[in-house]
């Protein structure tokens, strides 16, 4: 059964065994090249990089905003519970106390010692509100928010590259996925 279809130019009839079989030819060499490059994938895995920056922004705004709001609250806190903590911690340390001085030794008497705790309690306290009111809470506030921001980004980067996942994209076909933080 001679080709009567198209011709060539110089008059010759096109093989149509030759066509088919430069188009199983190709179609193996495709079939082989994808498989190569699906096999590896489904070895070395997908390699995600993963830009923490804007979560760590949106954590470090959060924490900024809300430190803003309770560090105020927290020195004002403080301020009350100072007293009642310093009080605790001077009085009755200087029960008994004595001064020696070469061969003398001098014993104070309880109402001067009770004078000088409560003097040593008015003072500590005194610095204490003053350290407290001079607080730059927003400054504060900067600084927290800033670490938080470094532990998310220093912090989530080492947790992610060694989670161990595997997508499985067919029955017999799983391809490891790498997570990096950018």
């Amino acid at each position: 059964m001679p080709n009567r279809g198209v011709k060539r130019s110089d008059g010759r009839p096109y093989g149509g065994l030759r066509f088919l079989a430069g188009f199983v030819a190709g179609v193996v060499v495709s079939l082989m090249v994808g498989g190569g490059l699906v096999a590896a994938v489904a070895h070395r895995g997908v390699g995600v990089a993963l830009d923490l920056e804007p979560l760590a922004g949106a954590v470090r705004e959060q924490v900024r905003a809300q430190a803003a709001e309770a560090l105020p609250q927290f020195i004002v806190q403080a301020k009350q519970a100072v007293p009642a903590e310093v009080s605790a911690q001077v009085k009755g340390r200087l029960g008994g106390a004595t001064l020696q001085i070469a061969d003398l030794t001098l014993t104070f008497p309880a109402d001067v010692l009770q004078g000088l705790e409560d003097r040593i309690v008015g003072i500590i306290e005194e610095v204490v509100g003053e350290i407290l009111d001079q607080m730059d809470t927003a400054a504060a506030a900067d600084r927290l928010a800033e670490q938080a921001g470094r532990m998310v980004r220093d912090g989530f980067g080492p947790d992610l590259a060694a989670l161990d996942i595997r997508v499985r994209l067919l029955p017999w076909l799983s391809v490891p996925v790498m997570f990096t933080s950018k």
